[in-house]
């Protein structure tokens, strides 16, 4: 049976001694290694402090307050375009889930004043979703308190309506957020695994499971796009549009658009939309 990777904090490895005596040697790449190790490890926990201290997901705010955050006028160009038609964002915090909190709370957006589709969406996590996930040899144990966790959100959504992910006992609750990105990432990891031959061709010569471990089940690492993709393709309910805004030369966003391979059931909730800087996923929202 499948063992997902554990998401819960990330452990540096260590070495290990045999206790046998050996003669001097030159430590350089030794030093070396330990030097860079500790870098590494300094700056993952500078990242992470920084990160911690912003809310999980932030206020709705007019994206000329992003543009105001930047000079480089290749990057400020672009947002002061997007903001020119009126679009919003939320801040999403940047601690290596970021897509997956953005897409998490697209969803429950979209789905937030409309009791109906959110029983359908608890419906097909109770069915189609946990079904992806047997196929692909996953254990109940293993995934059943953070599909509970979605649950639990959806069950709030019904019985309080689109104010509940307004709320603080929603937008801070760090515990239920994450434990239904968990969710998004096994749901996803177990699409992939299902549709082998739809992926493997991408992945250069890694192991589906290997980029699965690496990539989606492993807490807090970074969506790519494959991932985002299976995502979308995993939830069979949305498209997701990305706008792509860095340092080029050019005058507007690049705009990629992702559907799901088919709508599960012809259900169809919309299209959430993403902001893309360089290592980092916004939540674009309409005016």
């Amino acid at each position: 049976m499948h063992s997902p990777a554990n998401y819960h904090d990330y452990t540096e490895p260590t070495g290990t001694t045999d206790g046998v005596m050996t003669p001097p040697q030159d430590d350089s790449e030794d030093l070396q290694q330990i030097d860079d190790m500790t870098v590494y490890k300094l700056t993952r926990e500078l990242q992470d402090n920084e990160a911690n201290k912003r809310s999980l997901i932030g206020s709705k705010l007019p994206l000329s307050v992003l543009a105001n955050e930047y000079v480089d006028p290749s990057f400020k160009n672009k947002i002061e375009s997007m903001a020119s038609n009126g679009l919003y964002y939320r801040p999403i915090r940047g601690d290596g889930n970021c897509a997956w909190r953005a897409v998490l709370y697209g969803l429950l957006d979209l789905i937030g004043s409309n009791k109906e589709q959110c029983q359908l969406m608890k419906s097909l996590l109770q069915n189609y979703h946990t079904m992806i996930l047997d196929e692909a040899g996953f254990e109940k144990i293993a995934y059943e308190d953070f599909i509970d966790s979605f649950y639990e959100i959806l069950d709030s959504l019904i019985a309080q309506g689109p104010q509940y992910i307004e709320s603080n006992s929603f937008l801070e609750n760090t515990e239920l957020q994450n434990g239904s990105i968990v969710c998004l990432r096994f749901i996803t990891s177990a699409y992939i695994k299902t549709h082998s031959d739809s992926y493997e061709p991408f992945l250069e010569g890694e192991s589906i499971d290997s980029y699965c471990a690496r990539n989606i089940e492993a807490f807090s690492v970074e969506a790519d796009h494959l991932s985002l993709a299976a995502l979308v393709s995993a939830l069979a309910v949305v498209s997701l549009h990305i706008s792509y805004i860095d340092g080029s030369n050019t005058e507007s966003e690049t705009i990629h658009i992702l559907n799901p391979d088919y709508y599960v059931d012809q259900t169809d909730f919309g299209s959430i939309k993403l902001l893309y800087r360089p290592g980092h996923y916004d939540l674009l929202l309409d005016p």
